[in-house]
């Protein structure tokens, strides 16, 4: 029958599994914010009432006020976590950078949303993308417009690119894949076909990772202050940790 991949469904399963709760509200979009349209994928409310909080939320205009209200709707340390993988894997076609390709679930167990990525082919496609993420999706823009969302977020990519993006380990889980496909019975083109495209991956995630290195010693030049130890820090353990060269020190 050759190779095949199964994408899990984002249904009641996928709730149950990842919620205490599997009775909320999912809503889906594409090519759109949170103020278009939104297709509801399962919850017995359709009013929409509780995307219309959420935006209201986003809308206010005085810093400080916006982050409380955000924070009675939103899981924002779940939000910071989801915009700094995009963001880390360069995945240029997510809400973060394009608004599309992501779920919004309001978890009845906390009343508030949560953000769930979708459509990840395209990510490490482009290797330069800047780790700070354009002030274009509204979710995103009432978050980190905020000094305590700005201040998190920078803590969180230090955090998760430290701790996870290990490109030892990814590629050799990528390795371990491709031992078990290259016992299969397949075409010999079609593995080697397979290995290019695996090699090719392999590079853009390394590739990525050294420019997210290179980039907070960028930024640690003009720096003062707890933020250009934070940068520092980043710099000094994605050599420690991920074995890169860095620009610049």
């Amino acid at each position: 029958l050759g190779l095949y991949l199964v994408a899990e469904a984002m249904n009641k399963q996928f709730l149950k599994q990842h919620f205490k709760s599997a009775n909320g509200n999912l809503y889906e979009a594409y090519l759109g914010d949170i103020d278009g349209r939104l297709e509801q994928d399962s919850g017995d409310d359709t009013s929409m009432s509780d995307v219309r909080r959420l935006y209201a939320a986003c809308s206010i205009a005085d810093p400080a006020e916006r982050w409380g209200e955000v924070n009675q709707a939103l899981g924002v340390d779940r939000f910071l976590s989801f915009v700094a993988m995009e963001m880390l894997t360069s995945h240029w076609d997510g809400y973060a950078i394009h608004t599309n390709n992501y779920r919004i679930y309001r978890d009845p167990s906390t009343d508030k949303f949560v953000f769930i990525t979708h459509g990840i082919d395209w990510a490490f496609k482009r290797t330069n993308v800047l780790i700070q993420p354009p002030m274009k999706s509204i979710v995103g823009r009432a978050v980190l417009s905020t000094p305590e969302g700005q201040k998190l977020y920078k803590e969180r990519v230090g955090t998760l690119f430290t701790n996870f993006y290990m490109v030892p380990v990814i590629t050799e889980r990528m390795e371990r894949a491709l031992k078990k496909i290259r016992t299969g019975d397949l075409p010999a083109d079609d593995v080697a076909r397979i290995e290019r495209r695996a090699g090719l991956l392999q590079k853009r995630i390394q590739l990525r990772a050294e420019n997210v290195a290179n980039q907070a010693v960028l930024r640690r030049q003009p720096c003062h202050g707890a933020l250009c130890l934070f940068w520092g820090h980043l710099c000094q353990r994605a050599r420690e940790v991920h074995g890169l060269h860095t620009k610049g020190g």
